[in-house]
């Protein structure tokens, strides 16, 4: 499983190989007691880049776009998925950031295009993240981005125990109530 996970969260996980992908070091962690596997500087976003993006949520579909490109161009991308998709074989692979935006962070960004290029398939953590953008780096205002995304996982609508109606529209089990994009939210973050 392809993981991302806040190099801040204790306990670490230490079920899988652990990648920092940030190209500055995580202020307060010690290299030893970060328990790196790698430390990816080359697959992050420019400098130039993180420094316009810093961190607003506002910018973060335009972020988004430049990031992809910036990977599709990258000479070290692709060296790096073949990497991931090795160590997937055998293991969980823990992708590692430090910024406190946890909603739009560039490893969102990574691990969508890594997810991409090695057809993996989508996880819980893909699903959260809709619930906040709606995978394009907009803001999500309604249900259309994780009604979308059910419809192509219904691993994950027996696991929640929802039901899908009319497009927008999401039951919990076979009642008749949909729900609104805040108790959806809510819902997933308890169960998923």
């Amino acid at each position: 499983m392809l993981k991302i996970e806040r190099i801040y969260n204790k306990p670490f996980d230490l079920d899988g190989y652990r990648i920092l992908v940030d190209r500055m070091w995580a202020r307060g962690i010690s290299k030893s007691d970060a328990k790196l596997d790698q430390w990816a500087k080359d697959i992050t976003p420019s400098p130039d880049l993180r420094k316009w993006f810093n961190h607003d949520d506002d910018k973060f579909k335009e972020f988004s776009q430049n990031y992809m490109q910036e990977l599709e161009q990258n000479q070290d991308a692709p060296k790096f998925a073949n990497l991931v998709q090795d160590k997937l074989k055998d293991e969980n692979v823990i992708l590692l950031y430090g910024a406190k935006n946890t909603k739009c962070s560039h490893a969102i960004v990574l691990r969508h295009y890594l997810n991409q290029k090695l057809n993996l398939k989508a996880q819980p953590d893909d699903f959260k993240s809709l619930l906040y953008n709606d995978g394009e780096g907009n803001r999500a205002k309604n249900l259309e981005g994780p009604y979308q995304w059910l419809k192509q996982h219904p691993e994950m609508i027996k696991k929640l125990n929802l039901n899908l109606g009319k497009p927008g529209k999401i039951y919990i089990g076979n009642s008749n109530k949909s729900l609104d994009h805040q108790s959806l939210t809510k819902l997933v973050l308890n169960r998923g």
